[in-house]
Formats: C-alpha cells, sequence, structure tokens
C-alpha cells in the first residue's frame, strides 16, 4: 500500500420545518475508502498479464508503469563522469582560447535527471471468440542524465 485515504460520504436531504420553511441539510452516509498499491515487478514478459489480473481483482485506475534499474548507481555514476568529462574538456577549451590553463576546481553543482518512456501498443478493436490475449506491453527506455556545474580557477 503506497496511498490510503478516507473521506466522508454525505447524503443531501430536505428538512420541512414547522413553518413551511424547507432546508438543505447534509447527512453522513459513510465513508469511502482508497487504496493505492505500488507493484513492482521483474518480469517485464508477464507485466500485461499482470495488469489483467490487476484490473480483474478490483483495480480501476492504473497510474501507468514507469521504468527503472534495481540499482540504479552505476548508470548514475557513468553518467557523472560523463558530464564531468564534458565539463574538463570545455574548460580546456575557453581557457586556451583566453590564453589561460585550468587551475583547480573551485566548486562542482550537481543535478541528474531520470526518465523512462513507456510504450502501450494499443488494444484491438475487434472483440475475439477466445479469451483474448494479455494487454500488450513493449519494453521502455532508461535514461540518466548529469548536469554538472563546475567552476575552474584559470590561471596563466
Amino acid at each position: 500500500t503506497s496511498g490510503l485515504s478516507l473521506y466522508p460520504e454525505y447524503d443531501y436531504v430536505t428538512i420541512n420545518e414547522d413553518n413551511g420553511v424547507q432546508r438543505q441539510e447534509n447527512r453522513l452516509r459513510g465513508y469511502a475508502a482508497s487504496n493505492q498499491l505500488t507493484v513492482r515487478a521483474r518480469d517485464l514478459a508477464n507485466v500485461g498479464a499482470l495488469l489483467d489480473r490487476l484490473v480483474s481483482v478490483g483495480g480501476n485506475t492504473i497510474n501507468g508503469i514507469s521504468y527503472g534499474l534495481d540499482d540504479p548507481s552505476p548508470a548514475e555514476d557513468e553518467a557523472r563522469k560523463n558530464a564531468m568529462a564534458a565539463a574538463l574538456k570545455r574548460a580546456e577549451l575557453y581557457a586556451a582560447a583566453s590564453g589561460h590553463r585550468v587551475g583547480r576546481i573551485v566548486t562542482i553543482a550537481e543535478q541528474m535527471a531520470y526518465q523512462d518512456t513507456v510504450m502501450l501498443n494499443s488494444a484491438r478493436a475487434d472483440v475475439p471468440a477466445e479469451p483474448a490475449p494479455p494487454t500488450p506491453v513493449a519494453a521502455g527506455q532508461i535514461a540518466y542524465t548529469a548536469n554538472v556545474t563546475v567552476k575552474f580557477e584559470l590561471v596563466k
């Protein structure tokens, strides 16, 4: 369970008072509960069947699929190395163009970005005579991007 909500539900009734005046009143009918689940599946070949099963047991809202790595650290570190190499290369270009050389690093600031792309295949419009195949779900893509802002000291 990744989210649980409970909220009141009311009936709106008309009350006839002794003086002939009518007024509206809210009466508590009960409470409605909403339960959100997070499901982690590692077998991509069975994701469509899993979605079908979730719907068959009462799931009525699916907020989407996101792809991720169990351990993103190696991919993130590779993105960091590439970002730092690009920053150093650019600093050396600017330093050389201005008659300087790159000295020490003064500051480093990082921004990491993660992006996944999910592709759902469209459902068929015809109604098959046999049970429908599982909901088609295509593999997605994952990208990790690191942006670094590096302040270098330039020396003559």
